[in-house]
């Protein structure tokens, strides 16, 4: 099940349990910090690149050292 059908399927769910058609509006929260938090996240919500780096290199999205986390 691709991850759009899931979303689309999630949301007519939490749409009819919550009793509103605007499921968005009253479950995403926007922080202070100038982002908003989903209810739910799937795989098309992260950047392939991200997936796919490696630690110590551009644009360091684990970390500026190769072994930062494991040493």
């Amino acid at each position: 099940m691709s991850g759009t059908v899931f979303n689309d399927k999630w949301k007519k769910l939490a749409e009819k349990e919550l009793k509103t058609d605007n499921v968005e509006k009253k479950l995403v929260k926007h922080k202070d910090e100038g982002f908003d938090v989903k209810p739910i996240y799937s795989k098309e919500d992260f950047i392939q690149n991200s997936l796919e780096s490696l630690p110590g290199f551009y644009p360091f999205t684990r970390g500026p050292h190769a072994t930062m986390y494991t040493a």
